[in-house]
C-alpha cells in the first residue's frame, strides 16, 4: 500500500478541477462531470487508478487539481460495543458498505469517549452517489447491529471557503 503524507489527500474516483483549466481532458474512465457555477468541475471516474492518472496528469501540467471527497456521519445501534473492536467494528461496517452500489470508503473513524466505543462516528467516501446511496438507504443491518447514516453537517469553523 502506497504511504500518504499528512498533507497529502488519499486517491479518491473524484477530482475538483480549477476553473483556470477549460481544456477539455483526454484521459480514461471519466463516467461524469459536473461544472460548477464558478466553472471549476468535478470530474468522476470510474475507477481510482483512472482519477490517480487524470490527477497526476494535471498536476505535471501545473492545474489546480484535488480529491473531492463526501463526509458522512453514522449512528450504531444495538451492538454490543463492550465486547467488540474498534477494528471488527470497522471491517464489519467496510464489508456490508462494499456490498452496496458504487460504495468506496477513503477514511473512516469511531468516536471514543475515555477511549471507549461511543457508538458513533464518521466515515468519508469518494462520489457523491456513494454519499447519495448510504443517506437515502438511511438503515443499514450489521451483523451485530445496524447503523443509521446521515449527512455531515460542518460548522462554519470547519469549513475553509471555497473549493478552490
Amino acid at each position: 500500500m502506497e504511504e500518504v503524507r499528512k498533507n497529502e489527500r488519499k486517491p479518491g474516483r473524484t477530482l475538483l478541477i480549477s476553473n483556470d483549466h477549460q481544456d477539455e481532458l483526454n484521459v480514461d474512465g471519466i463516467m461524469n462531470t459536473h461544472i460548477t457555477d464558478s466553472g471549476s468541475r468535478f470530474v468522476v471516474f470510474d475507477t481510482i487508478e483512472n482519477a490517480q492518472q487524470a490527477f497526476d496528469q494535471l498536476t505535471n501540467e501545473g492545474v489546480k487539481v484535488k480529491y473531492s471527497y463526501y463526509k458522512l456521519f453514522f449512528r450504531l445501534r444495538d451492538m454490543n460495543l463492550e465486547n467488540t473492536t474498534y477494528d471488527e467494528i470497522k471491517n464489519e461496517i467496510k464489508t456490508r458498505l462494499s456490498q452496496l452500489d458504487d460504495v468506496n470508503i477513503v477514511y473512516f473513524k469511531l468516536y471514543t469517549k475515555n477511549r471507549e466505543l461511543i457508538g458513533s462516528g464518521d466515515l468519508t467516501v469518494d462520489c457523491k452517489d456513494a454519499l447519495d446511496t448510504l443517506v437515502n438507504t438511511r438503515e443499514i443491518e450489521l451483523n451485530n447491529g445496524s447503523m443509521s447514516v446521515y449527512r455531515y453537517k460542518f460548522r462554519k469553523s470547519e469549513y475553509q471557503g471555497s473549493p478552490m
